[in-house]
C-alpha cells in the first residue's frame, strides 16, 4: 500500500519546525501604524511586494492566518516621510501649502495648471482644506514649488487676482514653512519678521560646536539647500556664508 501523500505545509512545519501559516495579527497592527504614519497602500504594497487586495483583507481581519514570508514582508517595511512615497495617495498638506505660497507671489491657478500640466480645477481643489493627492502629484507639485517659491510672476491682472486672493484667505508665503516641515500637518508656521525657525536655531547651534555643512545636513537630515533657502527667508545669509567659506577657500 503506498504512503500517503506529505502535505507541504505539514512537510515544512517537519523540516524546519515551524509552521508555514502563522497568525496574522502583528501584521495586521503593523499595517495599522503604516497607515497612521501617512503611507498609502500602494506604497507599502510596492515596497513589500504583497498585493493590495492581500493587505486589504489582513488589515479589514478577513484572515485570521497568513503565510510566514507574507508576515516577514509587512513587518519588514518601515514608515516613510510622505516625500519618500512614489505610489498611492498621500496626505495633501505640503502640495496645499506649497501652491498657497506660490499664489501669495502671484501665481494664478491656470499658470500653474500649465505648468503641472493639468486642470486649474484640480490646482483650486489641492488649495482648498482638506484634499488629498497622488504621491505622483505632490512630487511634482513639490519641484515646481522649488524652482518658483522665489520668483514672481509677469505683474499682470491675473497674478493681481491671486495675490489679492491669497492675501483675502489668509494664506502664508513660502518664508513661514522650512522644507523640513511644510509636509507635517502638525508644523506650526514660523513669522518671518520673528525669531528664528527651529532648522536655523539647530544649524547655528552645530555650526558653534564646529560642525560643517556636510555633517549639519547628515544630523538633521536635511539637504544643503533647505539650510540655504532657511537662511534667506529668515535674513540671515551670513550663516550660509559662514557654512561654505571653507569649501570656496578650498
Amino acid at each position: 500500500m503506498a504512503a500517503a501523500p506529505v502535505h507541504k505545509r505539514a512537510r515544512h512545519a517537519l523540516m524546519t519546525g515551524q509552521p508555514i501559516l502563522i497568525g496574522a495579527g502583528d501584521a495586521r497592527d503593523h499595517l495599522v501604524s503604516l497607515s497612521a504614519a501617512g503611507m498609502s497602500r500602494s506604497e507599502i504594497e510596492r515596497r513589500s511586494g504583497v498585493n493590495r487586495v492581500t493587505l486589504l483583507r489582513i488589515g479589514r481581519g478577513d484572515l485570521g492566518r497568513i503565510n510566514r514570508r507574507t508576515a516577514a514582508a509587512i513587518l519588514g517595511v518601515e514608515p516613510v516621510p510622505i516625500a519618500d512615497q512614489e505610489a498611492g495617495w498621500v496626505d495633501g498638506t505640503g502640495t496645499r501649502r506649497r501652491l498657497r505660497a506660490l499664489a501669495v507671489l502671484g501665481w494664478p491657478a491656470s499658470r500653474l495648471a500649465q505648468r503641472l500640466g493639468t486642470s486649474q480645477s484640480l490646482i483650486r481643489r489641492l488649495m482648498e482644506d482638506g484634499h488629498g493627492c497622488s504621491a505622483t502629484t505632490r512630487a511634482r507639485v513639490a519641484d515646481l514649488y522649488d524652482e518658483l517659491w522665489d520668483a514672481a510672476p509677469p505683474d499682470d491682472k491675473s497674478s493681481r487676482l491671486a495675490r489679492r486672493r491669497a492675501q483675502q484667505r489668509g494664506w502664508l508665503p513660502a518664508a513661514a514653512w522650512d522644507d523640513d516641515e511644510i509636509d507635517d500637518p502638525a508644523a506650526q508656521p514660523h513669522n518671518p519678521a520673528g525669531p528664528r525657525s527651529a532648522l536655523l536655531e539647530n544649524v547655528v547651534w552645530l555650526a558653534d560646536l564646529g560642525d560643517t555643512l556636510p555633517g549639519i545636513c547628515l544630523r538633521l537630515g536635511v539637504k544643503p539647500e533647505s539650510i540655504w533657502r532657511a537662511t534667506y527667508r529668515h535674513g540671515r545669509p551670513e550663516i550660509w556664508d559662514r557654512l561654505t567659506a571653507e569649501s570656496r577657500v578650498a
